[in-house]
């Protein structure tokens, strides 16, 4: 065997070995114990540096997605929970300013509650929105640091579970479209965390 001949790779980090190498070019590991012709690397078996480079560039096209997602939801969460919670009285009145007095009364009707269940909904719903979209909202922050990749699934997580709360503060009237709702946001809020969870090697830590 030549002296630069290639022998496999490093068990470390995956780095390509040659025959004359003590060391590993890359990571500073020891080649005695051998090089691997499969290296385990960041959990998966590569063949080299060169694969692992792949799934961290996968992963960051992954994460780009998810800021997106997560920002567009977290400033709707936020910025509507936010309103709905500490702005339901002028909300109400709005509404019966546009709908006229025989209007609103029909428009209660046709839910089948009274203005103070109508009031309460909003306000209590509006807190789950602004927790969710605070959950999400931090979830964004270490996914746009790549840092704290437990901390960033778990955000995410409880912040779309926090959603199926707003079926608890449901008047029985209104249970059927806030049910969907809470679903659909939960589904979408559980693939953005798989999302994030399959892209720990861009992760720092």
């Amino acid at each position: 065997m030549s002296e630069n001949e290639f022998t496999g790779f490093c068990s470390k980090c995956g780095a390509k070995i040659y025959e004359s190498a003590d060391f590993c070019p890359e990571c500073g590991n020891s080649t005695h114990g051998g090089a691997s012709t499969a290296a385990t690397f960041n959990g998966s078996n590569v063949g080299g540096s060169d694969s692992a480079s792949l799934d961290k560039r996968a992963a960051d096209s992954r994460l780009m997605w998810v800021m997106v997602l997560t920002a567009i939801f977290a400033i709707f969460a936020i910025a509507g929970g936010a309103y709905s919670a500490f702005g339901v009285d002028s909300l109400i009145q709005m509404l019966k300013d546009a709908l006229g007095t025989d209007g609103w009364t029909d428009f209660l009707n046709s839910m089948g509650i009274t203005e103070t269940e109508f009031h309460d909904y909003v306000m209590n719903s509006g807190y789950v929105s602004l927790v969710s979209g605070i959950l999400v909202a931090i979830s964004f922050v270490f996914v746009a640091i790549r840092k704290n990749w437990m901390i960033a699934v778990a955000a995410c997580a409880l912040g779309s579970i926090s959603c199926f709360f707003i079926i608890a503060v449901t008047p029985s009237s209104m249970m059927g479209s806030s049910a969907f709702s809470a679903s659909l946001q939960f589904v979408i809020g559980m693939i953005v965390t798989y999302l994030i969870y399959k892209s720990k090697v861009a992760f720092a830590n």
